[in-house]
């Protein structure tokens, strides 16, 4: 029997969320298949970006989403483009004649190859929809349980409704609309449909955590459920004959921080005489193009690019200020100094700010003692969980290989990422991988040896400011695991 693959994606789960205790089945899962505690999520590590991340094998500089939201005139002259809606993707893709996206997706590889593709989500439609933008074109299909008008095809997902009922209503935590991902699969995808591929996504302890930070019980909680979802997949593979082909793939898009120091960037940068504005119709030197925020992208619309020295030089006085990316850098160090070059996080794309900025943190606990605290910008109280920078607790990611195919009780030593997904797919179903595709094929070398990989952890200073970037490469393949601001 040829393989299928199933892809599980839990959004925001912390690679030290996993214990027996707390998560047994994805804890049996892990020892039983291949375990990759060394998993990194690409940054941004936001969840939009990781999606693509995901469909794509490829970094946002080469794919083209550089954040969940950004400023792009091409797009939209009035406003930033936002990736949770589906309509603003669409309208990308209009501006850019059909290049959403750079690169080749998972989606389009398989369609070529003549394999089916399904996406059952309880995220946004714009992460249903990145996961799979040509699903429609290719029929494929796409199920999004919080956007269900964005489900394609629409006869299918109306057979789908009619079956499983009303969709539950969204909670904290979201079990019942997590469920219902669950039961499409189980009930619907899966003996209509029988896809060569599937992707499920749970929205889940991303939604909750973001109200509820690591280690509350609320938090807890939302855990305990989606492993309770991932127990009654576990029971349905290992009980039916078409579940003893499947392969499955177990990951999370990005971790979390919790946010305990609460800054109005927005408000700051105007009182310093830096107004920061999404609308590119401003009068040319009056404001900045971009979204402040936990993670920032700016981008100076004056002649010569004349504020963005004078930007930096405040922003490195900033206790919340992390790290800072600039282009036309050296390789290293950016264009401006005491900052990075923006061609370390892959490339610099079109649609790239002038600056990338990231909130300071470290790993102090929090008060339910969970590592990993943050400045943030945000509508939350203290205490919610962040995500988007490069705290390295929210770029230690899941990743678990589990089936025929890969092995029992491995822990892999090398790095792998999100980046890593799309490839390994392709591979186990003997696609070629597209030219695009700069991450590996995990499932080649579950008994060979740890891959040749080289550590890189680069400086840049400015004063007695210093910025620390820790990544590793792999091939075509970059994982990042922490930038850091220091004081020597």
């Amino acid at each position: 029997m040829a393989d299928r693959i199933l892809v599980i994606i839990l959004d925001g789960f912390r690679r030290d969320f996993l214990s027996p205790e707390l998560t047994p089945t994805l804890w049996a899962l892990a020892r039983a298949g291949q375990d990759f505690p060394k998993a990194r999520a690409v940054f941004p590590s936001a969840t939009r970006v990781n999606s693509t991340a995901i469909s794509t094998g490829t970094l946002p500089a080469t794919n083209g989403i550089i954040a969940n939201r950004f400023c792009d005139p091409r797009v939209f002259s009035d406003r930033a483009v936002d990736t949770s809606r589906l309509a603003h993707l669409e309208a990308m893709d209009r501006a850019y004649d059909g290049g959403l996206l750079s690169t080749v997706t998972l989606g389009e590889a398989l369609a070529q190859a003549g394999r089916s593709m399904a996406v059952i989500t309880s995220g946004s439609e714009g992460t249903t929809f990145l996961a799979n933008p040509r699903a429609a074109r290719n029929g494929h299909v796409t199920l999004s349980v919080k956007d269900w008008g964005s489900s394609v095809p629409g006869n299918l997902a109306n057979e789908a409704l009619e079956l499983l009922g009303p969709i539950p209503p969204l909670t904290v935590p979201n079990s019942g609309r997590n469920r219902y991902v669950s039961d499409l699969y189980l009930r619907f995808t899966e003996p209509r449909l029988k896809p060569d591929v599937t992707l499920l996504w749970y929205n889940d302890p991303d939604k909750t955590l973001h109200s509820h930070g690591p280690g509350t019980p609320v938090c807890l909680q939302a855990l305990r459920d989606v492993d309770a979802e991932l127990a009654r997949i576990v029971a349905w593979r290992d009980a039916s004959p078409d579940g003893q082909s499947l392969q499955m793939i177990v990951a999370s898009d990005h971790g979390h921080v919790t946010g305990t120091d609460p800054i109005e960037m927005g408000a700051e940068f105007a009182a310093a005489g830096f107004p920061v504005s999404e609308s590119a119709e401003e009068p040319a030197g009056t404001s900045l193009l971009g979204i402040p925020g936990y993670l920032g992208t700016i981008t100076d619309p004056t002649p010569g690019k004349r504020l963005l020295p004078e930007l930096v030089d405040w922003l490195m006085t900033r206790p919340w200020c992390g790290c800072l990316f600039t282009r036309r850098g050296d390789g290293i160090e950016g264009g401006i100094p005491g900052t990075f070059a923006m061609e370390l996080l892959g490339g610099e794309h079109p649609r790239m700010p002038d600056l990338y900025y990231t909130s300071r943190g470290d790993d102090r606990p929090n008060q339910a003692g969970w590592p990993g605290c943050s400045f943030y910008d945000g509508s939350q109280p203290p205490g919610g969980g962040m995500h988007g920078g490069l705290n390295p607790r929210e770029l230690a990611s899941l990743l678990i290989l589990n089936g025929s195919r890969f092995g029992t009780g491995r822990v892999a030593e090398h790095y792998a990422g999100d980046i890593d997904i799309a490839p390994t797919v392709l591979a186990l179903l003997g696609i070629p991988r597209p030219a695009t595709m700069r991450g590996r094929a995990l499932c080649e070398v579950p008994d060979g040896p740890v891959p040749a990989e080289s550590r890189h952890s680069i400086k840049v200073r400015r004063g007695r400011r210093v910025q620390r970037l820790d990544y590793v490469d792999n091939g075509s393949a970059r994982y990042f695991d922490g930038g850091f601001v220091e004081t020597e």
